[in-house]
């Protein structure tokens, strides 16, 4: 077996569980489930769907070979599904979000385009300038991300000047929508696969936000049923 260290990220979401150096097991009879670095990118892949291993790095501390290593598993127990955009592979959970939406979500993922969208779902509208000066960010690189996001359907802007605003798309409502209508479908196909790859072990409980995991060792294991970046909008101005 080998040993990764945890990163912070993944050091806050599991608390106090396995600090320090943590094992990945590489006995193939073991439930990958029951590895907690294995539990905490699956549920970076939840909170993030569309991600791709180089960003799973930045989040979980470890390497790319760690990443996909974990998320080799979790594809061979049908926990993710992959898609190819360009020479990168994005991750998202299976069941979670449609593929036909998968290609415009990874856009969510960018550092940059997360904060200007979520700037544009707290505020309701935002001009360029407001975000410039929030932020940080360059003209330039602002254009460039604005542009990104208004091509992909995730954002608006209005016609009037001299100061234009900008708004959450269509598409950002799409997908939220087309969450919410796959939830159950998700929840079912979770519960099954948890189930039989804990050979039952495990038992599951759904709240309104998440899906609990209580493991042999009475450990509980939070799965959110809804990505992180869409909290704060709740299908408000739908």
């Amino acid at each position: 077996m080998k040993e990764q260290s945890m990163g912070p990220e993944l050091k806050k979401m599991l608390g106090d569980q396995e600090l320090g150096k943590t094992i990945i097991l590489e006995n193939s009879g073991a439930s990958y489930l029951f590895n907690p670095n294995t539990r905490g990118l699956f549920r970076f892949v939840c909170q993030r769907p569309c991600i791709w291993p180089s960003a799973l790095c930045k989040l979980s501390g470890f390497s790319i070979p760690t990443v996909k290593w974990h998320l080799e598993k979790l594809h061979s127990i049908e926990l993710v599904f992959t898609s190819t955009q360009g020479r990168r592979t994005l991750y998202y959970p299976s069941s979670l979000i449609s593929f036909e939406h998968v290609q415009i979500a990874s856009h969510l993922n960018n550092q940059t385009t997360r904060a200007i969208v979520m700037a544009i779902i707290d505020e309701g509208e935002v001009t360029q300038r407001t975000l410039e000066s929030t932020f940080g960010f360059s003209q330039q690189n602002l254009s460039y991300h604005l542009k990104k996001l208004r091509g992909a359907g995730l954002i608006t802007r209005t016609t009037s000047k001299p100061r234009r605003k900008y708004r959450l798309g269509n598409e950002f409502k799409a997908i939220y929508q087309n969450i919410l209508d796959r939830r159950d479908e998700f929840i079912k196909h979770l519960q099954n696969v948890i189930i039989k790859d804990t050979s039952g072990l495990a038992s599951v409980k759904k709240t309104k936000t998440k899906f609990l995991i209580t493991l042999p060792d009475n450990e509980i294991w939070e799965i959110p049923l809804m990505p992180e970046i869409f909290n704060g909008f709740k299908g408000r101005n739908m």
